[in-house]
């Protein structure tokens, strides 16, 4: 397993926030990279892969969609694009699993994998996780429905000059 090392623990307090995350994510990741998001339902995963694509393709994505039931989606972009979703994989289906793991180890381009942690194969190739923790609650109530804390780790493999670059985009916004 890749050993990872804690960079940023950030607070997006609304959608503008997570557009702006997705957008220095989409100009700071490497081509061949593997993003690891995990977190609840509906902590906004699916949101986030969605506007990294979107500004890696610099245009709306009118076919997008979650790849919750047909669990990969592919995307033909500069660099290719994959969005895996692993929330339905069932660790009995060694066919799936076996295709989700070829695609990540051996298909070039950027990939982005929703629950990656159900499958413990995956978890070493991983070169960043992001990880959506609950929302924000005040004496049982919802503060801010929109408001997230995620914790952003990284490979220790991935270059120096790449963390501090991104860690330097991270403080500016966040």
């Amino acid at each position: 397993m890749k050993n990872k090392v804690l960079l940023k623990k950030i607070v997006v307090n609304s959608q503008e926030d997570a557009i702006c995350l997705a957008y220095i994510l989409s100009r700071s990741l490497i081509p061949s990279c593997v993003v690891a998001l995990s977190g609840k339902i509906g902590v906004g995963k699916t949101y986030i892969v969605k506007n990294i694509i979107r500004h890696i393709n610099e245009r709306n994505i009118l076919d997008f969609h979650s790849p919750t039931f047909n669990i990969i989606n592919k995307y033909s972009s500069n660099p290719l694009i994959y969005h895996i979703d692993c929330y339905r994989i069932n660790k009995n289906n060694r066919f799936v699993i076996e295709q989700v793991e070829n695609i990540i180890t051996n298909s070039t381009g950027m990939h982005f994998v929703e629950w990656y942690n159900r499958l413990n194969s995956l978890v070493k190739h991983a070169d960043l996780n992001i990880l959506f923790l609950d929302m924000f609650f005040i004496d049982n109530h919802i503060k801010n429905k929109n408001k997230r804390y995620i914790k952003v780790s990284v490979s220790l493999h991935m270059e120096n000059a790449w963390i501090n670059s991104f860690l330097t985009l991270l403080d500016n916004f966040f």
